[in-house]
């Protein structure tokens, strides 16, 4: 879906390899977080599906939505987690990729792809909605960000993972922005760019 890690640079992908490790670290580290760990797992297997995605602190695998859904709340957990501007984006995106790619038995280059399309996204969006302000510029200033904008993140992710092409990749990309919570105002007229002439609006950049 145009997204090549080897035509990327070099350095874009030591920095995609560096936080993709961090928010690793910060998944692990989430599952310490108690009692929200437990409540929610627990929680979530109620429902969860018989699946090939793995959940960190769990013996047993299961479906890609529930893994990803857990995955990406305990790389929250705690907070440590990448902050662009505030934006908080890796974890979701990481999650996404991975459970995607192990339940179709992809790569970890596929992964990687996915990572970086799904943040490259929503970190676009984020810099559109909310420029950065100026290095001097007081902490208090800057605003809590509505990251509705991480689900069409999300959706790019898993949709590179699944190899779909730029088309499908569009077509989820608009997706999630009509179904986005929060200010689905500011968001939703991507829908409208999804289904006109710009696939190349899920190749994450």
């Amino acid at each position: 879906a145009g997204v090549d890690w080897e035509s990327l640079p070099v350095d874009a992908r030591a920095a995609a390899k560096l936080l993709v490790l961090d928010t690793l670290v910060c998944i692990v580290a989430g599952t310490a977080v108690e009692p929200r760990t437990s409540r929610l797992t627990a929680a979530m297997l109620r429902t969860a599906g018989v699946g090939r995605s793995a959940v960190a602190g769990e013996a047993e695998r299961m479906d890609a939505a529930t893994a990803a859904a857990l995955n990406s709340e305990f790389g929250g957990a705690l907070s440590a987690q990448e902050s662009l501007f505030f934006s908080h984006t890796a974890n979701l995106h990481l999650a996404t990729a991975l459970a995607v790619a192990e339940q179709e038995g992809r790569s970890g280059v596929d992964v990687l792809e996915a990572f970086v399309a799904g943040f490259e996204v929503s970190g676009a969006l984020h810099l559109a909605r909310r420029p950065p302000l100026p290095p001097q510029t007081p902490v208090a200033e800057f605003q809590p960000s509505r990251n509705e904008y991480m689900t069409i993140g999300a959706a790019v992710a898993a949709a590179v993972a699944l190899g779909e092409d730029e088309a499908t990749v569009a077509h989820a990309l608009s997706i999630a922005a009509a179904l986005a919570p929060g200010d689905g105002g500011k968001v939703a007229p991507l829908a409208v760019v999804g289904h006109c002439d710009y696939p190349s609006m899920g190749r994450g950049g």
